[in-house]
């Protein structure tokens, strides 16, 4: 069985790093900022997962004939365990007669006399 892994590359930098300004209508980016997610079943895998793919997606060029891209990390190590991960899902809904039914609410006589 294939353990469930989840990559991705989060944005964020753009045009951003090296603090020159640049004309909104500029592209491509001077430069960006990624940071790369491997989430997996275990931290062991998460982590693996990181290390095989950093030098294949950091350092490769787009293609045969162009220069390599230059780096660098966000993070020393580059690899960073962050340790368990949670998400959050709504699994239930609560049928209710009004609409403020589920909420506790408190009116206050605000002014007049002390």
């Amino acid at each position: 069985m294939v353990p469930h892994i989840h990559i991705s590359l989060r944005t964020y930098g753009w045009n951003a790093v090296d603090g020159l300004p640049v004309a909104a209508a500029v592209t491509p980016p001077r430069e960006i900022g990624l940071l790369f997610v491997a989430t997996a079943a275990t931290q062991e895998l998460a982590t693996q997962i990181a290390k095989t793919c950093n030098p294949h997606f950091f350092h490769m060029p787009l293609t045969a004939d162009q220069q390599l891209p230059s780096y660098a990390f966000a993070f020393s190590p580059a690899e960073i365990e962050r340790g368990q991960v949670f998400e959050f899902r709504l699994n239930h809904v609560i049928g209710v007669d009004r609409p403020d039914e589920l909420v506790r609410t408190t009116f206050v006589q605000a002014g007049g006399a002390a």
